[in-house]
């Protein structure tokens, strides 16, 4: 005879577990300068969250997100993007050269830089054309947009690139003589303000020159509504230019 087997019973379904994706501790950043290049290798201050992976930059400037840190890369042709895994990627920038100093957006999809289109070769010789301005690039396609105005020397360069908020970047420029700072729209590159010497006015001149213009270096508040040059140690508001 047949033997008849019981229907066994579903039980209720179990959803798979999934991982949150990993993220870079929170935590004090700061570089341990080599010896051997400029840049140096990451570390954090009493990490939460997480452990760091070696991660070791090239180059002047870089800028931490949650979900990955970017620098620059050796021969100045564009920025490396470092991950929480420990993997990283490099990614060329047609059309740029001499890129340093990046600043991420808030969503790190795109990098606020400071770079030239005049070609040249860093490990040529010294370098003669200083023409710097900013850009913003699109990590996804490596598409630039010019948002500093074009410089024709050393007096007219812009530098310092930092990017506020979604909408907001900052950086430092010259004009007339005197070294400011200019807060744009992203989407426009149009001016929202211009912060000079103790305010809207008045003209912040170094007495060497561009040599000083680090002097001028501004980081933002975590909201994006202050402003500070660090080395003047002066805040400022970053809507209206008033000292604060």
């Amino acid at each position: 005879t047949a033997t008849a087997w019981a229907t066994p019973t579903r039980g209720p379904s179990i959803p798979t577990p999934t991982r949150a994706p990993q993220k870079f501790p929170s935590g004090l950043y700061a570089i341990r300068p080599s010896l051997q290049h400029p840049g140096g290798t990451v570390e954090v201050v009493d990490p939460a969250g997480g452990t760091l992976p070696r991660i070791e930059i090239f180059g002047a400037g870089w800028d931490v997100h949650p979900d990955l840190i970017v620098g620059g890369i050796g021969d100045l042709s564009g920025v490396t993007l470092y991950f929480p895994d420990g993997t990283s990627r490099q990614m060329k920038v047609p059309g740029l050269y001499g890129i340093v100093r990046p600043s991420l957006s808030p969503d790190a999809k795109h990098v606020f830089v400071q770079g030239t289109e005049t070609r040249f070769d860093p490990n040529a010789g010294p370098r003669t054309v200083f023409d710097d301005t900013v850009f913003v690039v699109d990590l996804g396609t490596g598409a630039i947009r010019r948002i500093g105005d074009k410089a024709s020397g050393p007096s007219t360069q812009s530098e310092m690139p930092l990017w506020m908020t979604a909408d907001r970047v900052a950086y430092w420029a010259t004009e007339s003589g005197c070294l400011v700072i200019r807060v744009r729209d992203v989407a426009t590159a149009q001016d929202v303000v211009t912060i000079r010497r103790g305010g809207t006015s008045g003209c912040y001149q170094p007495q060497r020159g561009i040599l000083d213009g680090p002097r001028f270096h501004i980081a933002a508040s975590a909201d994006g509504t202050r402003l500070l040059i660090a080395g003047q140690m002066q805040v400022y508001d970053a809507k209206t230019g008033a000292l604060i």
